[in-house]
């Protein structure tokens, strides 16, 4: 059990490494980044919780691929990190530069990650190695481009008040979205009969998975270089 937890927490733990080094102008406190890696872990508790509501009151979301991946995975899943994203650094003191707003999304993302990883690997144990590589090569680095759009328009959110409720706005809905078409190009790839539609899918999966690292690329070099002295804004 302790070797298929370390093995859930690796992925998570490689990239937030590298977000944490990425960080070049101030680091943020361990105890912070800490404490956003659990608040990623307790939004799985939240949404397990309400797919439970949703179940109780007859909310039926796993009826197609669209339904599941844009509502049962997507929207709840951002909803639960974007909130206790804010909870946690908006008013924070610590957060005063433009990447922290990146660095604090990717720590609660990958808390999240890390305890969805577990629950996969536990579900077929007999299979742990390829769950792990497929959550090591793509289901984790997803969550964590997921994370840089929102903790970017978070970070444009904070530093240009003027646009402020707009930018939020962008943070969640960027994030539902990149995720909500990641979940469905895979779901639907899988749900299919038709192999023909199957293959197109995927070709269509790794052209996004391609689109969202440039993007996601892009995003942290921006908000890199906006806390450069002298720089402009986001």
């Amino acid at each position: 059990m302790t070797y298929i937890i370390l093995l859930s927490l690796l992925p998570s733990l490689l990239v937030c490494i590298y977000i944490y080094f990425r960080d070049l102008h101030e680091k943020e406190p361990i105890k912070l980044l800490l404490k956003a890696f659990f608040f990623g872990m307790l939004s799985t508790v939240f949404t397990l919780f309400i797919h439970i509501a949703l179940g109780l009151v007859g909310f039926e979301y796993n009826t197609n691929p669209f339904m599941s991946a844009f509502v049962g995975a997507a929207t709840i899943e951002e909803c639960n990190k974007f909130i206790l994203l804010l909870c946690l650094i908006w008013k924070n003191s610590e957060f005063n530069e433009r990447f922290d707003g990146i660095v604090y999304a990717v720590f609660v993302s990958m808390g999240f990650a890390f305890v969805e990883n577990a629950l996969y690997v536990f579900d077929d144990t007999s299979n742990y190695i390829s769950t792990f590589v497929a959550r090591l090569f793509f289901a984790t680095p997803a969550h964590f481009l997921f994370a840089v759009s929102m903790g970017y328009f978070v970070s444009v959110a904070k530093f240009n008040p003027t646009k402020r409720k707009r930018n939020l706005v962008y943070a969640l809905l960027s994030a539902i979205l990149l995720h909500g078409v990641y979940d469905y190009l895979l779901m639907y790839a899988n749900a299919t009969s038709s192999t023909l539609v199957s293959f197109i899918l995927m070709v269509l999966f790794y052209i996004f998975d391609i689109f969202m690292w440039r993007l996601g690329i892009k995003k942290i070099r921006k908000a890199s270089e906006a806390d450069k002295p002298n720089s402009w804004q986001l």
